[in-house]
């Protein structure tokens, strides 16, 4: 009777150290995940989202992370979101290639620039969403939009800038959503280009397209062309100019152009941008 008791109580006493060893190691798993997940998620100055906020990685090159962002998108057939944590310079455009491509560029505060002349910086034919989580950063363009001797102006906020093409965001089909973030410090070489170029429906809650000139006579602000042109919130669209060639010393102010049955569209009040 002692012996099967003494058998009882050794087997009790293993399953509860079993038991207890179990715990501590999924608690211990546990933890190393998340410190896994926390280092991680602080890895890469251009980190993908996917469309319900969660990370998906972190990259080193804007360009690696515009291209995850599209495949992801493609994959799960939603919005996905590239969100900077330096600034970046870029050879060739960030281009949104396909229709059922949803991508959103968060500045958060930071500069996105182009180093090759003739290109855009952002070109799309799908959803193209732009956002500033930091808007209140600070960055130097350098614009022409008020002479012809450029000049270092600080912009508050994130900032698409340095193209010096056809435009610096083209739209040609689809969505372009502006919520935050700048587009400054442009120069548009076409008489019919303009920093942001729409041919779809543009929707304007936030942001500011200002400091861009048109050196060809055309408008250095917004040309729209077959284009919706939904606008509310706190936009603004100002200090854009335009001249017939860069070393001209006069400018005329041109902000907003538009064309071929485009439409604007005021859903409630508009506030100071």
């Amino acid at each position: 009777m002692f012996l099967k008791i003494r058998k009882h109580l050794i087997c009790v006493t293993a399953f509860v150290f079993l038991t207890l060893l179990c715990v501590i190691c999924t608690m211990t798993f546990t933890q190393e995940k998340q410190m896994s997940f926390a280092t991680e998620m602080e890895v890469g100055n251009f980190r993908v989202y996917d469309g319900s906020g969660v990370f998906h990685n972190g990259y080193d090159d804007i360009g690696a992370a515009w291209t995850a962002a599209k495949r992801l998108s493609f994959d799960k057939s939603s919005e996905v979101t590239v969100k900077m944590f330096a600034d970046a310079e870029v050879a060739d455009t960030l281009n949104i290639d396909n229709r059922n491509y949803n991508i959103a560029l968060d500045l958060n505060g930071h500069k996105l620039s182009i180093s090759e002349s003739g290109k855009y910086v952002i070109e799309s034919i799908g959803t193209f969403t732009l956002s500033d989580s930091n808007p209140t950063a600070t960055n130097s363009i350098t614009s022409y939009a008020r002479g012809s001797s450029p000049e270092t102006v600080e912009i508050s906020g994130g900032v698409i800038t340095g193209a010096n093409a056809y435009a610096a965001v083209y739209i040609s089909s689809g969505y372009f959503n502006m919520h935050g973030g700048n587009i400054a410090g442009n120069v548009i070489n076409s008489v019919n280009g303009a920093a942001v170029k729409p041919g779809a429906t543009f929707n304007m809650t936030g942001g500011t397209i200002t400091e861009n000139v048109n050196t060809a006579g055309g408008i250095g602000g917004l040309h729209a062309q077959w284009t919706k042109f939904n606008v509310s919130g706190a936009v603004k669209i100002d200090g854009n100019t335009s001249c017939t060639n860069i070393d001209d010393s006069e400018r005329a102010e041109s902000n907003y152009g538009y064309d071929y049955n485009s439409s604007i569209v005021i859903n409630g009040a508009l506030n100071d941008g």
